[in-house]
């Protein structure tokens, strides 16, 4: 089954889901740990306990076999205790030997090897004398072994056998070897059995001389063992010295049995783990993702997609919260196209003064501050002198938007009647329908919300928002829509004051032109045509309109310093003496002196300084030439020297059309930019034909 975990990329996911994988983990981990330790510590010591328990009862079981063998020593001596058959089997079972010494020194030999008898102290001869039964170890072979010695009686023969190991320990060597509880058996400093190899056996001696406990530790070949030490006292009953019985087991044994443990507690872990993960995953995942999807939605939200939806179906209160989140979009969505329509229209106010392109913004953006089917503004036309003038324009439906117009003329009355309602009125078919709404009637439209606007109290324009069906408006809709109108009535306040300022800068500037044209009536009208043909030349070379302005106001000034030149030399009939000359080269001078004080008109002093240069740089008053003379000079003197050319002056008759081209032409590189005496020669011609305006 897979388990899709996403949503774990959400920092509260992980912290919910961290908690419970910590609550259930960690628990688990402690008391693994503190199981681990304790069964560690619990194996060893049972281990310990098994150990000493079994080398306890090994070494008392070796002590009542010790007895055994005793007795059965005794039946040897008393021959009519025991049938033959069973005697002789026992004795066999638990003997390798048994022999007689005679007093004459002879020996007598009942079965197995011959023994040779140790030779015994004063204290030992006494024991047997006295009845007792004597034990002792003796070297046989490679190994040793254990004999037993008892006297006869009073015939003073003596009885000696050799027990044999394996029934001692209850084992033979070879299969001790292969016991996980290794019996090592030891008198004295002599090994009488072991299980152990001869290094294991050579380190378990090393442990013993160093240990004071009967519980000891040690280590062989990188294993470790544990191990019990048991005496086994004989003194008293067989006169011989301590036995030490010591029983040992690896600690790998018990590892192993720990080991098992481990994977059993490692299985149960990934099972808990794996129902924590599942379980905790389902739980997060229905409380979590619809808080994604929340999340996410808000995200894009702040990215500035309005348009989001959240769609969860989780039958709880996040559903309840979606369905709340998706209207908040909606009406955010909306806020923010009324907002963004209102900040279109304040960069029109700001930027843009020009009248057909605010009306463009305008009806292009209106719908998406109240919604409607289609949008018209009909604005009144400044320019006519008949109050009656207006033009209708409207934004057509279609995939394209496109503003389309038309000329109206309103009457009295329906101007009239919008004077009645200054703020907004409602219109519907059983109403007598006004001529602007006409074209929206052809369209389909049945029902008008019209908003008029007025400019210093004089009705500018009609606002109209058209509908098939009857508009159900919020009063918030409505504040918006008064809103966008009166933003609408300040853009073209703006642009009407900005025209009105244009028309009285263009009139100032040609009253000052006709002032200096004025003081020679040989040089009447002079500027008015030179910026004309200015502007013609700017249009044919694909100047923009903010040089074609600077061309034309430059034009009607450029030669305003002629205001110093006394009239005596401006109507002298004759050639001008060097003298007047330099008076009248002066000109340039006094115009850029005249204009400076004024800022805005900055950008025409070059026309008023360099249109006396020469392409050739023999001109004045600066000697400049080709490009280091502005574009608009250049284009200047071309328009000058014509009009100069084809105008009386009081020392000669203008000169023909034809006769002026040709001197222009062939000043073409000389006084002349050539790229504008081949675009004015071109545009002559239209000219002429009245085809160029």
């Amino acid at each position: 089954m897979k388990i899709d975990l996403t949503f774990l990329h959400s920092k509260v996911a992980l912290r919910i889901f961290s908690f419970f994988v910590i609550s259930s983990i960690l628990p688990i981990v402690f008391l693994a740990a503190i199981s681990l330790v304790q069964v560690s510590h619990q194996l060893v010591a049972q281990y310990q306990k098994r150990l000493h328990q079994e080398s306890t009862a090994l070494g008392m079981s070796i002590f009542e076999r010790l007895i055994y063998a005793e007795t059965d020593m005794s039946t040897v001596l008393d021959p009519g205790s025991t049938s033959d058959r069973t005697r002789q089997t026992t004795l066999h079972e638990r003997f390798s030997s048994m022999m007689v010494f005679e007093t004459n020194g002879g020996t007598t030999t009942l079965f197995g090897e011959k023994i040779q008898i140790p030779v015994l102290n004063r204290e030992q001869k006494d024991f047997l004398s006295a009845g007792g039964t004597l034990v002792f170890s003796r070297q046989v072979g490679n190994s040793m072994g254990i004999c037993m010695c008892r006297s006869t009686g009073k015939d003073g023969r003596i009885l000696i056998s050799q027990i044999k190991t394996s029934y001692l320990i209850g084992m033979e060597e070879e299969e001790a070897a292969y016991e996980r509880i290794k019996p090592t058996l030891i008198e004295g400093g002599s090994v009488v059995f072991t299980a152990l190899t001869q290094g294991e056996l050579l380190a378990l001696l090393r442990a013993l001389d160093t240990s004071k406990q009967p519980t000891i530790e040690w280590a062989h070949g990188g294993d470790r063992y544990l191990a019990n030490a048991y005496s086994i006292f004989l003194k008293s009953r067989f006169h011989a010295p301590i036995w030490t019985l010591v029983l040992s087991a690896a600690k790998s044994d018990i590892q192993a049995t720990l080991e098992t443990f481990k994977r059993i507690f490692i299985l149960v872990t990934i099972i808990t783990l794996f129902m924590v993960v599942f379980l905790s995953t389902n739980l997060i995942r229905r409380s979590l993702v619809p808080l994604e999807h929340l999340q996410e939605g808000t995200r894009r939200i702040a990215q500035g997609d309005f348009t989001t939806q959240v769609h969860i179906h989780s039958r709880d209160e996040f559903e309840n919260l979606a369905t709340s989140f998706n209207v908040m979009t909606v009406q955010i969505n909306q806020q923010f196209k009324t907002l963004n329509t209102l900040y279109d229209i304040d960069q029109a106010i700001l930027s843009v003064l020009n009248i057909e392109k605010i009306v463009h913004i305008f009806l292009t953006n209106v719908d998406n501050v109240i919604p409607c089917e289609s949008t018209g503004l009909c604005l009144f036309d400044r320019s006519e002198n008949e109050r009656d003038v207006w033009h209708n324009y409207r934004r057509e439906n279609g995939s394209e938007i496109r503003v389309v117009g038309e000329i109206l003329h309103l009457k009295q009355e329906e101007i009239q009647r919008i004077y009645v309602n200054t703020e907004y009125f409602l219109l519907g078919m059983e109403d007598e329908m006004p001529s602007y709404l006409h074209s929206h009637i052809r369209q389909g439209m049945q029902h008008f919300l019209i908003m008029p606007i007025f400019i210093k109290y004089q009705l500018a324009a009609i606002v109209v928002l058209a509908y098939t069906s009857q508009p159900r408006f919020t009063p918030n809709e409505l504040l918006h829509a008064r809103h966008l109108n009166d933003r609408l009535a300040v853009a073209l306040t703006n642009a009407y004051l900005i025209e009105d300022l244009n028309l009285m800068n263009i009139g100032t500037i040609t009253a000052l032109a006709r002032a200096v044209d004025a003081k020679s009536p040989w040089t009447a009208g002079h500027s008015e045509r030179v910026s004309e043909m200015a502007i013609k030349i700017g249009t044919n070379m694909g100047l923009n309109s903010h040089e074609l302005d600077i061309l034309q106001k430059g034009g009607l000034l450029h030669d305003i310093g002629k205001i110093n030149t006394p009239g005596r030399i401006l109507d002298k009939p004759d050639k001008l003496s060097a003298e007047e000359f330099s008076i009248v080269k002066e000109h340039p001078h006094y115009g850029v002196r005249i204009l400076e004080p004024l800022t805005p008109f900055a950008e025409m002093i070059p026309i008023l300084f360099q249109h006396h240069e020469r392409f050739d740089g023999k001109g004045y008053p600066l000697g400049l030439a080709e490009s280091d003379i502005a574009l608009s000079a250049r284009i200047m003197a071309v328009a000058d020297a014509f009009d100069a050319m084809t105008s009386d002056r009081p020392y000669r008759n203008g000169m023909q059309v034809e006769q002026a081209l040709a001197i222009i032409a062939a000043e073409a590189g000389h006084q002349f930019d050539p790229a504008i005496v081949e675009t004015f020669l071109q545009m002559m011609p239209k000219v002429k034909k009245g085809e160029l305006t």
